[in-house]
């Protein structure tokens, strides 16, 4: 194919993709990821994640959708990231933040994940694959449900969806928010994005309620002591181009081993969207 992505392609370039069968969506919010990684790297991770999909098997890659949801956050989680549990808190929003995230609401976003997959029925598709970059518990529950709607052979198009996020083999997903997994795909990625100079010095601890830059125990009901992040998931120390290209690399491989799976028997594939909080 002379493009992978659909809003440069030609119409007899998209009949050619709609035979290879897969049309891909990359999905994630304008995000607060602490003050050295650009708003947009669940999209921009979801959208790199995609490409690389269509590359290795085939389609096309819709514009990505800037659009995600989360919700206000319990006093045990708020507790947890050393923040007052009485606090009105949404997703990663602290009060210490300049600037807030760009989430919209659950029923904004299913709307608009919805009008995708209806023009992707209407372009005749049979496989819409969302490539999602974004752990909000309520996010993927909204994509659970639309995954499902389209599963029971009632609509013209089958809908699976994927965190573009998967652990190392026989291992767990320990992916945290803006700590070393996803500032090392961001320098993999868009390395110019990166600023780790904005950062404190490695002697100072990183504060979740301060930065906004939390490990995964610690979305697990698990907080340091001082509710600082722990030293493996510091940006500061384990962030490299080698381990983005390692997390990115496993990832495809996963879902298009998954896709493939699903083309050949037609069942209902394993998805990894409830991994990450």
């Amino acid at each position: 194919m002379r493009t992978l992505l659909f809003a440069h392609a030609r119409p007899d370039e998209v009949l050619a993709a709609r035979a290879e069968g897969v049309l891909w969506l990359p999905v994630g919010p304008l995000e607060w990821h602490g003050p050295h990684l650009p708003f947009g790297v669940d999209a921009l991770n979801a959208e790199a994640t995609a490409l690389a999909c269509a590359k290795q098997m085939g389609g096309l890659v819709l514009p990505t959708l800037y659009c995600g949801t989360e919700r206000e956050r319990g006093p045990e989680m708020l507790a947890d990231l050393g923040l007052d549990p009485q606090e009105f808190i949404i997703g990663m929003d602290f009060p210490k933040h300049s600037l807030k995230s760009g989430y919209f609401p659950e029923e904004e976003f299913a709307l608009q994940v919805q009008g995708w997959i209806e023009r992707a029925a209407d372009w005749q598709f049979p496989i819409l694959v969302i490539v999602n970059g974004h752990g909000a518990q309520n996010h993927n529950t909204v994509l659970e449900r639309l995954v499902q709607a389209h599963r029971k052979g009632s609509t013209p198009i089958n809908v699976l969806a994927f965190l573009a996020l998967v652990a190392e083999p026989g291992g767990s997903l320990n992916v945290g928010h803006a700590s070393s997994d996803e500032t090392s795909l961001m320098m993999f990625d868009y390395p110019e994005d990166v600023a780790l100079h904005l950062l404190p010095s490695k002697d100072q601890p990183l504060k979740s309620a301060e930065f906004g830059i939390v490990d995964d125990p610690t979305f697990r009901g698990q907080p340091t002591p001082d509710f600082s992040l722990r030293i493996e998931d510091d940006p500061r120390f384990h962030s490299n181009l080698e381990r983005g290209q390692s997390v990115r690399t496993r990832t495809v491989e996963y879902i298009c081993a998954r896709v493939q799976e699903f083309q050949k028997d037609n069942r209902a594939p394993r998805t990894n969207l409830s991994a990450k909080l």
